[in-house]
C-alpha cells in the first residue's frame, strides 16, 4: 500500500516579493541616469508615434507598438551591458533594444522592409527584432517562441564558462503558451544565468489577466520552481524621470 511520508525540514521555501513603488531619491539612482532614462522613453514613444503614422498612410504594411513599455524596459535593461550580456526580446520591446545598440534607423528598416534592415533583410515582420553584433537572438511569430532560444542561449553561456547573463521578455500572455513552462523548468533545473522579464499590460490582445492566471501576480509562478522573483507595483516611473530631468519639478 502506497503511504504518504511527510519530511521534516524541506529545503523548498517559495521566495517572491512584491515592490512597493519607491521614489527615486531614496535609491542610488542620480539625476544624470534618470535623463538617460528619460531621453530613452521618449525617443521609444516618439518612434512607436512614427510606426503608426507611417501604417496609417500606407507605407508601413504592419506595426506593433511598444507605447507604455517604455520605462519597464529602460529600467530592467538598465544593469546589461550592451555587446555583452545577450537578450531574447519580444515584439513590443524597442526601448529595451536600443538600450542593447539598435538605432532608431535599424527600427525603421525593419518596419520599412528595406533589405539593409538588420533583423531579416526587410523579410521578417516588424518586431522581429534581431542583431548578432549585439547579441540579440532572432525572434519568432510564434508566441513565446523567443522563451525556448532563449534558454538554450543561456544554457550555452554556461557551459562556456562566462559571466554573461540572458535576458528572457514575454508579455503575460505568453506565460500561458506551453514554451514558456518549458523555458522556464529548464532554467530553473540547469540553473542558467537567464533573466525572465514579464511585461504584464493586462491584457493578451484582448484576453484580461484573470483569464490567463489563477494568481495575483506572475511573479508567483517563480515559486514552483526555486526560482527568485519579484512583483513590481504599477506605478508612474515616466512622471518621476521627467520630474528629474526638469530639475525635481
Amino acid at each position: 500500500m502506497a503511504q504518504t511520508v511527510k519530511t521534516k525540514g524541506s529545503e523548498f521555501s517559495p521566495d517572491w516579493r512584491f515592490q512597493e513603488p519607491v521614489d527615486w531619491r531614496d535609491t542610488d539612482i542620480d539625476e544624470a541616469t534618470l535623463k538617460q532614462w528619460f531621453n530613452y522613453m521618449l525617443l521609444g514613444r516618439h518612434i512607436d508615434y512614427r510606426f503608426q503614422v507611417l501604417n496609417r498612410q500606407g507605407r508601413a504594411p504592419f506595426i506593433i507598438s511598444c507605447a507604455g513599455h517604455e520605462a519597464a524596459q529602460i529600467g530592467v535593461s538598465w544593469p546589461l551591458k550592451p555587446k555583452y550580456d545577450w537578450l531574447a526580446p519580444y515584439y513590443r520591446d524597442v526601448v529595451l533594444c536600443m538600450r542593447m545598440g539598435m538605432t532608431p534607423v535599424d527600427l525603421m528598416l525593419a518596419v520599412l522592409a528595406k533589405p539593409a534592415d538588420p533583423a531579416s533583410g526587410g523579410k521578417q515582420t516588424p518586431g522581429h527584432f534581431s542583431d548578432s553584433r549585439l547579441n540579440i537572438t532572432s525572434g519568432g511569430s510564434p508566441v513565446a517562441a523567443q522563451m525556448v532560444r532563449g534558454a538554450g542561449v543561456a544554457y550555452a553561456l554556461k557551459v562556456d564558462g562566462t559571466d554573461k547573463v540572458l535576458m528572457t521578455c514575454y508579455g503575460e500572455g505568453a506565460g500561458s503558451e506551453g514554451d514558456a513552462h518549458e523555458a522556464f523548468n529548464f532554467a530553473s533545473v540547469y540553473k542558467l544565468p537567464e533573466i525572465f522579464v514579464c511585461e504584464n499590460n493586462g491584457f493578451a490582445i484582448s484576453t484580461p489577466f484573470s483569464k490567463e492566471y489563477a494568481i495575483e501576480h506572475v511573479a508567483q509562478r517563480a515559486a514552483g520552481l526555486r526560482k527568485q522573483a519579484a512583483a513590481a507595483a504599477r506605478t508612474r516611473p515616466a512622471r518621476q524621470a521627467r520630474r528629474a530631468a526638469n530639475g525635481g519639478r
